[in-house]
């Protein structure tokens, strides 16, 4: 019998990813160490080095096996642990030259909002009136493009989420959102942290990426929330859901995903992927076949909507530390 290398190296991979969270979960792994997975990166290059070596042996195929295994472990660690440290996976230098600032003012009831953080830290936080403004440093003293008009924002960190990313400049951003026009927002972090606070801010959308980062997003003071689009992939995303009714789409990848939502709110959690998990019945959800519904959905005030695919990763409803 042929056995294909391929299916046996994502097969190796798969079991290791899923396999280290299920530990954590029955009790055999202690979940504050695994989380520190993420710092075995080298071991990927100490694996390639051996792949080199055993390129012509009969073993060859033993470096493929190992290096699945090893991503495998540390995709499961992020996994258990919510991705904590994956933030600072490398980013180059520290941010303390200044990198200028911006700022500007929206003109009508509406504004649009685009944020792409490339190996770094970016908070957003709001203030009254329809202006805007962006601070921050650099490890370079560059700052971000920047795009803007009387009706929109983009910020881009110029990386992209790739090894170059990772390897580039750091940079810290201080962006401050008005409250006066309601906002369609979107905010990508890639190799990096975010810290997003949107008070007394009426959301009309809301479209969420956390690629090998950490971002925490505070809705709760929202005055209101329009649809709601979360990606995750290899990282880790918290969300904090305002008193009102929303619906949303949720993936998560290699990854930990987090919802807050208020007391007393209807919830439910349309499920797919492979080798996904949640807590929702330790909330009281109940399964009806991949849909997981609280009682009295259909009579609560507020009814959250949430269509949720995971692949190797984790959705958790409202953790015991929080979201904000």
């Amino acid at each position: 019998m042929h056995l294909d290398r391929r299916l046996v190296n994502a097969g190796a991979f798969l079991v290791a990813l899923g396999g280290v969270p299920l530990l954590v979960q029955i009790g055999a792994l202690d979940s504050a160490r695994v989380a520190d997975a993420w710092r075995l990166w080298p071991a990927l290059l100490i694996v390639a080095g051996i792949g080199m070596i055993l390129a012509r042996t009969r073993v060859r195929g033993l470096a493929a096996l190992l290096s699945a295994v090893t991503v495998g472990l540390i995709g499961g660690g992020l996994i258990s642990g919510g991705g904590a440290g994956i933030g600072n996976l490398g980013c180059g230098g520290s941010a303390t030259t200044p990198a200028g600032g911006s700022g500007g003012t929206f003109v009508g009831q509406s504004a649009s909002v685009n944020v792409t953080m490339d190996c770094g830290a970016l908070r957003i936080s709001t203030q009254p009136g329809g202006a805007w403004t962006l601070d921050g440093t650099s490890s370079d003293g560059r700052g971000p493009t920047i795009s803007s008009s009387a009706t929109s924002l983009e910020i881009d960190g110029g990386h992209g989420p790739n090894i170059f990313a990772i390897a580039g400049r750091r940079s810290s951003w201080d962006l401050i959102l008005p409250t006066g026009p309601s906002l369609d927002l979107g905010v990508t972090v890639n190799a990096g942290t975010g810290h997003v606070d949107l008070a007394d801010v009426a959301i009309r959308s809301l479209d969420l990426t956390a690629n090998a980062g950490s971002t925490r997003v505070d809705a709760s003071r929202s005055s209101s929330l329009g649809p709601l689009s979360a990606t995750v992939n290899a990282g880790d995303l918290l969300i904090a859901l305002p008193a009102a009714s929303a619906q949303g789409s949720l993936t998560v990848n290699a990854g930990h995903l987090g919802i807050c939502v208020p007391a007393g709110a209807g919830l439910r959690v349309q499920t797919s992927g492979a080798l996904g998990s949640n807590n929702l019945a330790d909330h009281g959800l109940i399964d009806g076949g991949g849909v997981w519904t609280t009682p009295g959905f259909d009579s609560a005030a507020v009814r959250i909507d949430l269509d949720a695919t995971i692949n190797a990763g984790n959705l958790e409803l409202d953790p015991s530390g929080g979201c904000s």
